[in-house]
């Protein structure tokens, strides 16, 4: 019996959501003495940068250069084949490493399902100028439909597959976005002091905290709009982007000098800003591709105890937050206090329940994926 399992990757940014959602992942595997490798397809433009990162986080790893252009990612079949086991079973993160995994007609394949990739190309064409417009829905279906198990991030993700594809098995397990480890370790007080000093952080001060990127489904003219919202209702209230500036960022700093901050900052010095907040940032718009999300970052604003402003209809988050006193709806009028100790403490230990990879929950989805590759083969 060969009970080897394989974690694929292809053409994935190597940054702070891939250390999270895939390196500590396969560490967690690894800790609970499953027997998986990485196999990492990265693209030829800065290849070496990112396989040297990769490597010197999980040494074990295979990170292999993928052949040029979306468009051809079938090409690579063949490197996956001589790096892979025959009857192996291999979990595959998004639509394309699955179909490649698929191609090879030789392995137990379990599409890790990331998101609504059709809606998520129809409402913010995502895939534009790849070549592959025309082919994401059957890519999709294909991923869904032919693959051995599944892994769904939400379960509005499951239901959107029930809606979209007709799938009518319950051959899958959810498991949402959790937080990368060093979200859980102790608050830096040297960090957290320095960054009071900086931007001049008094204790009367309500910080409210943005992580993210720049993406469409971001929103950020949304965002903008509600965030001076708050702010005019709120004068003891200042705002942090922990993320890359852009126009609507530098509009608020211009109307907001010195209650509007913008800092871009490695994904380890992120907890110490949201360690200095009392609320975290998600705004969402009413669409498929966030109907079914699991924003990693709401899993890491309530790590760190916070509060979160939240738009409706996000994952299965927004229900869940507003419910549990852990969330407030970010598009009504907010008149915003300081959350107090016991509230930070509950909802920390609500996040490492549920949403971190020490979770007994968390660890017993992956032990179950171990059992499923059993019966596969």
């Amino acid at each position: 019996m060969n009970s080897k399992l394989y974690y694929l990757t292809l053409n994935e940014n190597v940054g702070g959501i891939f250390q999270s959602q895939v390196i500590d992942v396969i560490k967690l595997y690894k800790t609970n003495s499953i027997n998986i490798t990485l196999i990492c397809f990265i693209s030829l433009h800065s290849y070496r940068a990112n396989r040297n990162k990769i490597k010197k986080l999980l040494p074990e790893a295979i990170v292999l250069p993928a052949v040029p252009k979306l468009k051809f990612f079938k090409l690579n079949k063949y490197l996956l084949q001589v790096f892979t086991n025959k009857n192996a079973t291999i979990i595959c993160r998004g639509i394309f490493a699955t179909i490649l995994a698929q191609s090879t007609k030789k392995l137990k394949v379990i599409y890790d399902g990331r998101g609504a990739i059709t809606a998520e190309q129809n409402e913010y064409n995502v895939y534009a100028n790849t070549g592959l417009e025309h082919l994401i829905n059957e890519f999709e279906r294909r991923s869904v439909l032919s693959s051995d198990f599944r892994i769904a991030v939400t379960n509005k993700l499951v239901e959107y597959w029930r809606q979209e594809f007709e799938y009518t098995q319950n051959e899958h397990v959810v498991i949402p976005c959790t937080v990368a480890n060093h979200f859980l370790l102790p608050p830096n007080l040297k960090n957290i002091k320095k960054i009071k000093e900086t931007f001049n952080i008094v204790e009367t001060d309500i910080i409210l905290s943005f992580v993210g990127g720049n993406s469409d489904w971001q929103s950020f003219d949304k965002i903008k709009f509600y965030i001076i919202k708050i702010l005019n209702q709120n004068q003891n209230c200042k705002v942090f982007f922990i993320s890359k500036s852009n126009t609507h960022i530098e509009d608020l700093q211009h109307t907001y000098p010195n209650r509007v901050f913008h800092k871009f900052v490695p994904p380890k010095e992120v907890p110490s800003y949201l360690d200095i907040s009392s609320y975290g940032i998600l705004f969402r718009e009413n669409k498929i591709t966030n109907k079914v999300a699991s924003p990693v970052k709401c899993a890491e604003y309530l790590s760190r105890g916070l509060k979160v402003l939240i738009s409706d209809n996000i994952g299965d988050y927004s229900s869940l937050l507003l419910s549990n006193n852990m969330g407030l709806d970010i598009t009504k009028t907010l008149e915003l206090t300081k959350p107090s100790l016991n509230e930070k403490i509950r909802i920390k230990n609500y996040a490492i329940a549920h949403f971190s990879k020490t979770s007994p929950t968390i660890q017993n989805s992956y032990k179950l994926l171990n059992q499923i590759k059993l019966d596969l083969i």
